[in-house]
């Protein structure tokens, strides 16, 4: 079997892989109808986002320093907040490319252009015309068919078919993922790109590339295929998870603030920044929301009182603030 042409022959459908097809549909389907009460601008979309980028990342840099992501965010440290900002851009960036889904290759390229943005130029792999452009070709003619086969069984194809062509120097294990939760974004299986996918294939990572690798000799796909359907099921309950447990937060955050009566719409402003950036400073917040330090210091002395966030530093000056809970949400694993 040609590793690029991960089905040459009809993948034999048995019943326990009906039986993931619908259980697979029927989590995509749970997990659509809670986004559906989000708009694209709600911080829990970015937080999805941003948390799919990161463990993605982990997938092929372990050591990569995800924890200090939203320390980067607020300028107070290092730069690679970059590669988890160009992630959730790639995937942005190809939402909005799939309208035009003819144009395969040129999504895949764009999402690869935008994943090394400012980092790593010049990763296109050099490999010969003849050799890249059919198998590419072969690819695109496959994204845009209109086969029979369910569409989570289609990601499962694409996501393969791309890591094992790898055209890239970099980041073909990446773009492969953003693809296969493109594919469910452009048959209307979600609205939102925010499947915690990466995170599932992070703690499978063993099982993972050991069936890709299987994959490479010709083995058969469906034991692939019925992984990838596991994943997905996991993968949605874990981020239906996610999305309840921030919505019971902000609802007991909400409560605090209520019942202590201190509401007001700075604090409520205070309160969404937390959620857009759960990891502030007083001159980040004087600066973002517009408030003076006196302002600003009061709400985050009554948010410290209450515990809704702690301070990080231990430090009298340049201190730092978390929204722990937020945060604890974030790492946690199903």
């Amino acid at each position: 079997m040609n590793k690029n042409n991960l089905i040459e022959n009809k993948i034999h459908f048995d019943s326990e892989l009906f039986g993931l097809i619908n259980e697979s549909e029927k989590r995509l389907q749970m997990l659509s109808g809670s986004l559906a009460l989000l708009k694209e601008s709600d911080p829990i979309i970015t937080f999805l986002i941003y948390r799919e980028a990161q463990k993605s990342i982990l997938i092929s840099q372990p050591d990569f320093p995800v924890n200090d992501f939203y320390k980067d965010l607020i300028g107070e440290s290092g730069k690679n907040h970059r590669v988890i900002l160009n992630y959730a851009d790639a995937l942005l960036l190809g939402q909005k490319l799939i309208r035009n889904v003819s144009d395969s290759v040129h999504i895949i390229r764009s999402i690869h252009d935008e994943l090394n943005k400012n980092i790593s130029p010049g990763s296109t792999r050099a490999i010969p015309e003849d050799e890249t452009l059919p198998q590419m070709d072969d690819l695109r003619k496959e994204i845009s068919a209109n086969i029979s086969y369910p569409n989570a069984v289609r990601a499962a194809i694409i996501h393969a078919r791309f890591d094992l062509l790898d055209p890239f120097k970099e980041n073909s294990g990446a773009t492969a993922r953003i693809l296969a939760q493109l594919l469910l974004l452009w048959k209307k299986q979600l609205p939102f790109p925010v499947l915690q996918l990466s995170g599932q294939l992070l703690k499978k990572k063993i099982e993972y590339t050991e069936l890709l690798n299987d994959l490479k000799r010709g083995d058969n796909p469906e034991r692939w295929i019925k992984f990838y359907l596991r994943t997905i099921c996991d993968s949605s309950e874990e981020t239906l998870l996610i999305i309840k447990n921030i919505f019971s937060m902000r609802e007991e955050h909400y409560k605090i603030i209520t019942e202590k009566e201190f509401a007001s719409a700075s604090v409520l402003k205070f309160l969404n920044l937390l959620l857009k950036r759960p990891v502030i400073s007083l001159p980040f917040v004087t600066k973002e929301l517009g408030f003076n330090k006196q302002n600003a210091n009061t709400i985050i002395a009554k948010f410290l009182d209450e515990n809704i966030i702690e301070e990080i530093t231990g430090q009298k000056r340049n201190r730092l603030f978390t929204y722990k809970k937020y945060l604890n949400i974030l790492e946690q694993d199903k």
